[in-house]
């Protein structure tokens, strides 16, 4: 069992510590956001060493800033990781994803971090996010644990995979970010407001299977400044995270967002597609008639 509360210590300790060792430059593609959750906490474009420490100072060491600018370096080193990887979202995507919430088609995020001992049981919690039109983010080996047991990724089905580490789990974090200051009014620096509208309005939450470093429980726990529910099957003790089964905890972290919705379950004799989102099904009864000449017609009335 690990402890929330230790781990943190020594996480923020060894992110402090990696913090300081970065040199050179760093930025997205396609943002006009810089490196988002710094930029709408303190209005300052990070892209370099002094930056970086002063956006770090700024917010107290904040370990969701200091994860975005571990991970933004990690990347202009290293590139964006291929296939199924999303890695950072450009903003010309994060426009349709906030018009969805807008218009109520999704009614929540969540984002999935760790590795699960059940296959099966990652995929039946996804599955329940899909039905009541949450729209999922995963990092780290739930990806590949989800791929293992057949589940279908990408943005068609809601569940985007951000990368293969629970570190790109802060790029949730920062589409938040970005949501708040394309459509919520937010202005860059403003973190007051910033932290008002991600706890009120973005309705998200986390769910945390076993298998984190104390440097992403120091992220993923982070995550609660914004008003994210953390939520968790076992192996951790201490904090104010959730502990829940898999069959409450999609309720359960709906829940304390006050997201509800009724799912009627519809009987289909085979696999739908996203193709197929909003058809119709028809239910037609069909009876044969033979007629004088010897042949037969098949009528169907609906």
């Amino acid at each position: 069992m690990t402890d929330v509360e230790l781990a943190i210590k020594n996480g923020q300790l060894h992110l402090k510590t990696e913090i300081m060792t970065i040199q050179g430059t760093f930025s997205y593609e396609d943002t006009a956001y810089h490196l988002p959750i710094s930029y709408a906490l303190t209005g300052i474009p990070a892209h370099d060493h002094d930056t970086l420490l002063d956006v770090f100072s700024r917010t107290k060491e904040n370990s969701l800033v200091t994860s975005e600018i571990i991970l933004a370096k990690k990347t202009a080193q290293e590139g964006k990781e291929g296939p199924p990887y999303t890695g950072f979202i450009g903003d010309t995507i994060i426009r349709k994803l906030g018009y969805s919430l807008v218009d109520g088609s999704i009614l929540g995020l969540a984002l999935i971090v760790g590795n699960p001992r059940s296959a099966d049981t990652a995929a039946a919690i996804c599955r329940e996010l899909q039905e009541k039109y949450m729209l999922t983010f995963l990092a780290g080996p739930v990806v590949s644990s989800l791929s293992s047991a057949g589940v279908k990724l990408g943005l068609d089905y809601r569940l985007i995979p951000l990368g293969s580490s629970t570190l790109h789990g802060v790029h949730f974090v920062d589409i938040i970010a970005r949501v708040a200051m394309m459509f919520g009014g937010v202005t860059p620096g403003d973190m007051h407001r910033l932290l008002a509208y991600a706890a009120e309005r973005a309705k998200a939450v986390v769910i945390v299977f076993p298998g984190l470093s104390d440097e992403e429980i120091t992220l993923v726990d982070g995550m609660r400044v914004l008003g994210f529910p953390i939520l968790t099957l076992e192996d951790y003790s201490g904090g104010t995270w959730i502990q829940a089964t898999p069959e409450d905890i999609v309720r359960t972290g709906m829940e304390s967002k006050g997201i509800r919705v009724t799912v009627t379950a519809i009987p289909i004799p085979m696999g739908c597609s996203p193709a197929f989102e909003g058809k119709s099904i028809v239910k037609r009864r069909c009876t044969w008639s033979l007629e004088a000449a010897g042949h037969r017609h098949l009528n169907c009335s609906g």
